[in-house]
C-alpha cells in the first residue's frame, strides 16, 4: 500500500461514486476501522478474508467513514486513504483506514486476498 495521491483520488470521490466499487468494511456492524473500495470494472479482484463485510448501502458507508474520521482514532498518523497495490505495482483499489498495513496474498495474476487488517 502507499498513501493515495490527493490529486488522483479522495475519500469524498470514492464515497460519492461508491456504486462503481465493491465496498467492504473491517469492524463490527456499528463501527469500522477500515473501508475498502475495489473497482468493479478494472479486471482485477480483491477477495475479502474473515471480518470483512460487504457495505450494504450508502447510508452505512457514510456512517462508517464518519466513524473513522472521529476523534477516537486520531493518533500519530490519523486516518489515511491508501492505494492498494498488486505485486506488479498496479492499483487494485483503495482503503480508508487508521491501519498502517493490510495483509494481502496473491491468489492469481488478477486476484488478491485481503487476509486481515491487523
Amino acid at each position: 500500500m502507499r498513501v493515495a495521491d490527493k490529486d488522483v483520488m479522495t475519500v469524498e470521490t470514492l464515497v460519492n461514486n461508491w456504486q462503481n466499487y465493491e465496498v467492504y468494511y473491517y469492524g463490527d456492524g456499528n463501527r469500522a476501522i477500515a473501508v475498502l473500495f475495489d473497482p468493479k470494472t478494472d479486471g482485477k479482484t480483491l477477495k475479502m478474508g474473515p471480518r470483512w463485510d460487504r457495505m450494504p448501502d450508502q447510508t452505512t458507508l457514510n456512517k462508517m467513514v464518519g466513524y473513522i474520521k472521529q476523534e477516537p482514532f486520531r493518533g500519530v498518523y490519523g486516518p489515511r486513504l491508501w492505494t492498494v497495490l498488486g505485486p506488479d505495482g498496479s492499483t487494485y483499489g483503495y482503503t480508508y483506514t487508521v491501519l498502517t498495513e493490510l495483509l494481502l496474498e496473491v491468489v492469481d495474476e488478477k486476484t488478491m486476498l485481503v487476509v486481515t487488517g491487523d
